[in-house]
């Protein structure tokens, strides 16, 4: 597929101690892609090479069991009981998405529908060498049929 010819250009060593940290960012709430599978196909071709996609409950948008579950087994914290506070779910994505930011070596970004969230985290992590963070390397892929 085409996202495995891109992916394979992106080149990493993902042995020993440097395994590649993956945030993978798409829309969640703005609308999800036009090809469903697209968001899976991507995570799961980087964790088949060996990579820890950090954000992979994003490409679960379209199935929110599977979404909540994921985002709760990476973050050992509860959906449902963080929702019992108004805000708190909020402000606990927001602040562990910063963290995940700030820890990735590398940054997947899916721009095929606007995102506030999606603009928030490519410019988090443009700005890393502002905190005296490494760059991670970043890829930001967009579908050709939108230019149609």
């Amino acid at each position: 597929t085409w996202v495995r010819m891109i992916l394979c250009g992106f080149q990493i060593n993902m042995d020993g101690p440097s395994k590649m940290k993956i945030y993978y960012a798409g829309s969640v709430s703005a609308g999800l892609e036009k090809d469903r599978d697209l968001p899976k196909n991507i995570v799961r071709f980087c964790q088949s090479r060996g990579a820890q996609v950090l954000t992979e409950h994003v490409a679960y948008a379209d199935d929110k069991h599977v979404k909540d579950s994921l985002f709760a087994r990476n973050t050992g914290r509860d959906i449902e009981a963080l929702s019992k506070t108004p805000g708190a779910l909020d402000q606990f994505i927001r602040q562990q998405a910063f963290l995940w930011l700030d820890d990735c070596t590398h940054f997947i970004g899916v721009v095929n529908v606007p995102s506030w969230g999606v603009g928030m985290e490519i410019e988090r992590c443009l700005s890393r060498p502002q905190r005296n963070l490494p760059p991670a390397k970043m890829l930001l892929l967009r579908s050709v049929e939108l230019d149609a």
